[in-house]
């Protein structure tokens, strides 16, 4: 049951850190290309190769809170289900070229930047 309640906990932290960076960048630019939703993707796949090394692979945090901000921080805060509404909404808007680049762009950034994640994890596991 403590995981449950650590895996909420962290979850509404995740997910009102996200919102509030997204309506930040809203009212401060005026992006028609979703480059929040891209940088929160691409720092939370950072984020959770970070904490899986330091979890898993150092043993430098324990289980619960692994499970807690892998599955509730970061699981909250990344927004894929976002990444394919925003991509198909600029395909249907005639935005082919940005919904591809975003499309393709996504992942790919997301795979290094995890990798970059796990790297940095394992220097910070000594």
């Amino acid at each position: 049951m403590k995981i449950v309640l650590m895996i909420g906990f962290f979850g509404v932290i995740g997910i009102l850190t996200r919102y509030g960076i997204d309506r930040l960048v809203s009212s401060l630019t005026s992006f028609s290309v979703p480059w929040t939703t891209f940088a929160i993707n691409i720092l939370g796949s950072f984020l959770l190769g970070t904490v899986y090394i330091l979890g898993n692979e150092k043993g430098v945090l324990s289980p619960a809170l692994t499970v807690a901000l892998a599955v509730g921080l970061l699981g909250g805060f990344t927004t894929f289900s976002s990444y394919t509404l925003q991509t198909l909404v600029a395909f249907e808007k005639g935005q082919a070229t940005t919904a591809l680049s975003y499309f393709l762009l996504s992942p790919i950034c997301g795979l290094g930047a995890a990798w970059l994640g796990m790297n940095f994890g394992r220097v910070l596991g000594l």
